[in-house]
């Protein structure tokens, strides 16, 4: 008896994966990104390390491209954006893999979201709405209905990736010496 109550936990509670998203390259997704963004090919991406008490789902990379290239830095990460209820398997959560870059003084200069794994919301992928993210620094605040603007039907999604952003601008600013 014991036994099937616990095959059911890791069923029914989360314990197993039932349905397996297939991975993406981290790598080789930033990589083309940075050759559309560079013009070129000639780059190299060092992991930056960032501290345990950040608590970060994805990872940053330092830009080698070059002494005088803008783009310097970039995130690689992973949104959860909340329960799929109109799949097959309603236990996959809904998340989006986005990249953010940034210039080497920590403003973003650009947002793109590389994969999207919802049934609603497709609104935030668009390059239109991304870009009003273009040149937030520490230095200002990001709120839904004020600064950017909000999406109908796509709540979760806009709070939680307006969120990150904000998060992770702060965090490369921290830990880069910025103020």
């Amino acid at each position: 008896m014991r036994i099937i109550l616990i095959i059911c936990f890791f069923l029914v509670g989360g314990g197993m994966e039932l349905k397996a998203i297939p991975p993406i390259s981290i790598e080789k997704s930033l990589s083309s990104e940075i050759k559309k963004t560079l013009g070129k090919a000639d780059f190299s991406l060092i992991p930056v390390s960032i501290p345990d008490k950040f608590k970060v789902n994805g990872k940053f990379y330092f830009i080698n491209s070059g002494a005088n290239e803008q783009l310097k830095y970039a995130y690689f990460g992973r949104l959860i954006t909340g329960r799929s209820g109109n799949s097959v398997d309603s236990e996959v959560s809904d998340f989006l893999d986005y990249i953010i870059f940034f210039s080497p003084l920590f403003q973003v200069l650009k947002v793109k979201i590389v994969r999207f794994n919802s049934t609603h919301g497709t609104e935030v992928c668009s390059p239109a709405w991304l870009k009003q993210f273009i040149g937030y620094t520490p230095a200002k605040s990001l709120m839904v209905g004020k600064n950017i603007d909000a999406i109908s039907g796509a709540t979760a999604t806009v709070n939680g990736i307006t969120y990150d952003i904000q998060s992770k601008t702060k965090i490369l600013n921290e830990i880069g010496g910025g103020k």
